[in-house]
């Protein structure tokens, strides 16, 4: 996790033993972010398994907006989450940030 004032990143991993439904387990996390409005979803392609992306804004208090993906490569759920305010935030440098995220097995 990286937070300051006006941005919070987090990645977490999860091992399932019964393995993993990405829609569900993405559904449910995002929704723990409380978004006042979700603006977006969509399957992403990545080499080591499927991902959805989801986009909200008036996250947690109101005043952060969020972009996170959800991976599933074999039993693991991956969460990678970009928050950055609504005002003074950097969309850009969270863009990267997801963008960077990489399964190395």
């Amino acid at each position: 996790v990286q937070a300051e004032r006006t941005q919070v990143y987090t990645v977490a991993a999860s091992l399932n033993r019964f393995g993993v439904n990405l829609s569900e387990g993405a559904q449910r996390s995002f929704a723990g972010l409380e978004c006042g409005q979700k603006l977006i979803e969509h399957e992403v392609d990545a080499p080591w398994g499927p991902a959805l992306e989801l986009r909200g804004s008036r996250c947690v208090d109101g005043s952060f907006n969020v972009v996170a993906r959800y991976h599933r490569s074999g039993r693991w759920f991956y969460q990678v989450l970009a928050l950055f305010k609504d005002k003074g935030g950097d969309e850009a440098s969270a863009r990267y940030f997801l963008d960077s995220f990489r399964v190395m097995r």
